[in-house]
């Protein structure tokens, strides 16, 4: 018989004036591990930890840094780029532009920058409410 996979997470803000810290955690199973023993771990943690602040020269802009971390997932290959937790670090910017649009950009970097992941990703993004 399979497993169900179940995940189970956490959140948070604390707001100041302009400054607002988000934080997440939780964890989750994967039942697919079973499949592969050697390979797959079949549970993994994550955290997530951001600090938006309010810009000062448009209050409909917020400049966001992140910091996301995720257990290893990996097992059994003998490299500690795979078989290591991985982390992303992100830098962006995000707002309204008017009533119905936002927008966001970000540059967004795997840590260790030698994990088995993109170099780094650049996000644009726009977005309308209907």
């Amino acid at each position: 018989p399979r497993r169900t996979d179940v995940s189970l997470s956490a959140v948070g803000r604390i707001s100041g004036s302009r400054w607002h810290l988000h934080a997440a955690a939780g964890g989750a199973t994967q039942r697919v591990a079973r499949d592969f023993p050697d390979l797959m771990r079949d549970r993994t943690f994550f955290a997530d930890l951001a600090l938006e602040r309010a810009a000062t020269f448009d209050p409909r802009l917020n400049a966001v840094v992140q910091f996301t971390y995720a257990s290893p997932l990996m097992k059994g290959f003998g490299d500690s780029e795979i078989d290591g937790g991985t982390g992303n670090l992100v830098f962006g910017m995000t707002g309204g532009l008017g009533d119905r649009w936002r927008m966001e950009a970000s540059f967004q970097e795997d840590i260790p920058a030698s994990a088995p992941a993109a170099d780094f990703t650049l996000v644009l993004g726009v977005r309308r409410t209907w």
